[in-house]
C-alpha cells in the first residue's frame, strides 16, 4: 500500500468513526464538514513516517474491527483537563495506560510544544484564531493545543507510541519541526506553496 493509500485508508476509517462520537447538544458543527476534516487529517498524517502509518492504521482497523471508538476515547482524554467533573464519570471506561507510555507521550508533547511555538510565531496569520498553546489555558469550550496533541496520543496503541517517540527525536536530531511541516500540508491543501505562501498572501484574492 502507497503513502497516499495509508493515509486515505486512516482518514476514510477515523471519518467513520467520528460521525459517531456523540457530543452534547447534538451533531457538533465539525462532523457536517468531512471536507475540511480529511485536510486536517490528511495534512497531519503526511508528516508520520511510513512506519508510523502502519502502525496506526493497524490501531485504527483493530478498533474498528472490534466496536472500539477511538475519536470517543481521544475527545474524553481531553476533558482530563478542559472538564475535570465530567471526566471523572467516564474515567473508568478508558483503557488504563501502562507508566511507561505516559512518559512516551510526555516526551512527544515536549516536542510539539517547542515546534508549534516556533510555528506560532513564524506564521502569526496561520495561527490567528486557532488553539491556545498550553494547557494551562483550557476552558470546557476550548481545548488547548497541548491537551488536544496529549489526548490523540493516549488513544494510540503502545507501539505506535514508540514509534512515535522514535521518530519525533529523529526528527528533532535533524531539524524537522514537525509542526511546520503539518502546516506547510495544509497550506499546500488550499493552494499555496507552504505556510510561508500562505502566510504572505492569503486573503489577496488568490
Amino acid at each position: 500500500m502507497s503513502r497516499a493509500e495509508l493515509i486515505d485508508t486512516i482518514v476514510r476509517i477515523e471519518w467513520e468513526d467520528f460521525l459517531h462520537v456523540n457530543n452534547e447538544g447534538g451533531v457538533a458543527s465539525c462532523q457536517r464538514r468531512p471536507d475540511t476534516f480529511k485536510i486536517m487529517r490528511t495534512s497531519l498524517l503526511q508528516t508520520y513516517s511510513d512506519e508510523l502509518l502502519e502502525s496506526y492504521l493497524d490501531d485504527v482497523s483493530t478498533a474498528s474491527a472490534t466496536g472500539r471508538s477511538l475519536m470517543t476515547e481521544k475527545y474524553a482524554w481531553m476533558m482530563e483537563n478542559t472538564d475535570d467533573t465530567a471526566f471523572k464519570q467516564i474515567a473508568s471506561q478508558l483503557p488504563l495506560l501502562p507508566y511507561e507510555v505516559c512518559e512516551r507521550i510526555e516526551h512527544i508533547v515536549k516536542f510539539f510544544l517547542v515546534w508549534q511555538a516556533q510555528a506560532n510565531v513564524l506564521f502569526p496569520r496561520m495561527a490567528e484564531g486557532g488553539r491556545p498553546l498550553l494547557s494551562e489555558d483550557d476552558k470546557p469550550d476550548s481545548t488547548s493545543f497541548e491537551s488536544y496533541l496529549r489526548g490523540e496520543l493516549k488513544s494510540y496503541s503502545a507501539r505506535t507510541i514508540a514509534i512515535y517517540e522514535r521518530y519525533a527525536i529523529s526528527c528533532w536530531h535533524n531539524g524537522v519541526n514537525l509542526a511546520i511541516a503539518n502546516m506547510d500540508n495544509i497550506a499546500r491543501h488550499y493552494g499555496y506553496a507552504n505556510a510561508t505562501d500562505a502566510e504572505h498572501n492569503s486573503g489577496r484574492g488568490k
